[in-house]
């Protein structure tokens, strides 16, 4: 697993560790900023 994406990995559908990171942050920021103004309440999951 690569860092950060190249030309190849992009090519190749490789999955890098920049992207998951990323991937979890904007998730946790939609749930923060959802559970911060309650409006939580037409999401998935609770």
């Amino acid at each position: 697993m690569r860092w950060i994406s190249t030309p190849e990995s992009v090519e190749k559908n490789e999955p890098t560790v920049l992207v998951i990171v990323e991937t979890i942050l904007a998730v946790a920021a939609y749930w923060g900023i959802a559970w911060w103004f309650d409006t939580h309440i037409h999401l998935p999951g609770l």
